[in-house]
């Protein structure tokens, strides 16, 4: 039977559990002290430009682009809590998955604006709908409040018709009319491709690249960040076990096998989405007895788990043939060397024909017309993917991206059973 003491300590326990999960799975996710620096910078920018908008009486337009996960909405967050009064703005969110076509992302601005009555009062068309809210954006002057749109998966919203709602949200950030500033969220490089001209006209060209390239030691300060419980939270002020629970997690990030995953982790994904994944995991297997029940080998456990979704990619290389893991190593040294801006059929055969020649003995490997067929499968086997769906140019011209990590590709070629010679010294020797 269970001790008051060790009743009390379950109780706790399970708190930590609750409090750690909820700040995993919560949106705020770089809420906390090391967060990377390249996202203070682009808080900063993103601030200036709603600062401007909200006080000065300015229209402003702005794109944040960034791979997924690397922290693209908290930056808009947290630059709208850092600017001026926030009784001076409005704020619409708009989601591009949510909001598929101008009508309903007009219903949606309304009911924000609490404007909806009028909508579903007189049933109004798309077209009416859209010259009523434009009517209402378009009154007043610079002493209006500042109405921000917050346009998350921008991208989606270039495939409504004729780009209708961003041209004139775009139009309307041009004109001396109420302040309206216009943030739009895309993992899309190529997102003003994507535009008409006359909606690329009418945007401000302001653009906020964002890449993850933390530090590992920034990395390390996350991870402790992320487990570690602050002293003056509620959930146990000051506590021994606060102070337990920290220490353990201290003496976690000094383990050799814990910073052997963190440097993994960070080699292959340094936005943290693979951190948070793990430590998530190993926090929902805590046991209830005690504070050193987060060990290493839990770590490892749910690291392994987590990541088991790159071991079938693994096992898929070994399926690959020699011809289609040569290509993979083309691609690999043509990335590491900057040789090109991008990937093609043509740039991948032109450097695998310029080694193959010297090296191959089989007269198939230089036929372009069976490289190419081995390319098409690697993009069929995801391995390859194009950089962008809406391309025309054909097959061989498009834009390709290498789906794999060095380490990934090192270990298949070591690991490939009977593997030329040819092939390591490939590898080795870019």
């Amino acid at each position: 039977m269970a001790t008051g003491g060790e009743c009390a300590m379950m109780s706790e326990l399970e708190k930590a559990r609750q409090f750690l999960g909820t700040r995993f799975f919560s949106q705020s996710f770089y809420d906390f002290e090391h967060k990377p620096k390249y996202l203070e910078d682009a808080v900063r920018t993103v601030t200036q430009l709603l600062n401007r908008s909200a006080s000065h009486g300015e229209s402003n337009s702005l794109l944040v682009i960034g791979p997924r996960g690397v922290g693209k909405s908290w930056v808009v967050e947290k630059a709208l809590s850092s600017s001026v009064n926030e009784e001076l703005f409005i704020k619409v969110y708009l989601n591009g998955l949510v909001h598929t076509d101008d009508y309903h992302a007009l219903l949606d601005i309304a009911h924000q604006l609490d404007v909806h009555s009028q909508f579903e009062d007189e049933k109004l068309s798309s077209s009416a709908a859209l010259n009523y809210m434009l009517d209402g954006l378009q009154s007043g002057d610079r002493r209006n409040k500042c109405v921000i749109f917050i346009l998350d998966e921008f991208d989606l919203f270039t495939q409504h018709k004729n780009q209708t709602l961003l041209y004139n949200l775009l139009d309307i950030c041009q004109s001396p009319v109420n302040p309206i500033a216009l943030v739009g969220l895309s993992c899309r490089l190529d997102i003003n491709q994507l535009l008409e001209k006359r909606v690329l006209s009418r945007f401000s060209h302001r653009v906020v690249h964002l890449f993850p390239h933390c530090q590992f030691e920034d990395f390390t300060r996350i991870f402790l960040s992320l487990l570690q419980l602050p002293p003056d939270n509620e959930l146990c002020p000051g506590t021994p076990f606060c102070k337990k629970w920290n220490e353990h997690i201290l003496d976690l990030s000094k383990n050799d096998s814990v910073l052997s995953i963190l440097k993994t982790m960070h080699l292959n994904s340094p936005d943290c989405q693979s951190l948070k994944s793990v430590l998530s995991y190993a926090v929902s297997k805590i046991g209830s007895d005690s504070v050193n029940n987060l060990t290493v080998s839990l770590l490892l456990e749910s690291y392994h788990f987590v990541v088991s979704g790159h071991q079938s990619r693994h096992s898929l290389l070994h399926d690959l043939s020699i011809l289609e893991l040569y290509l993979i190593v083309t691609c690999k040294n043509i990335s590491s060397n900057d040789l090109y801006e991008f990937l093609n059929y043509e740039i991948i055969y032109e450097e695998y024909h310029k080694y193959a020649s010297k090296y191959s003995h089989n007269e198939l490997f230089l036929n372009k017309g069976i490289v190419f067929k081995a390319l098409s499968r690697l993009v069929k086997l995801e391995l390859l993917c194009p950089v962008s769906s809406a391309s025309s140019n054909p097959e061989e011209y498009q834009h390709l991206q290498l789906m794999l990590s060095d380490d990934e590709i090192t270990s298949a070629v070591d690991s490939y059973k009977e593997c030329p010679t040819e092939l390591k010294y490939f590898l080795t020797n870019q």
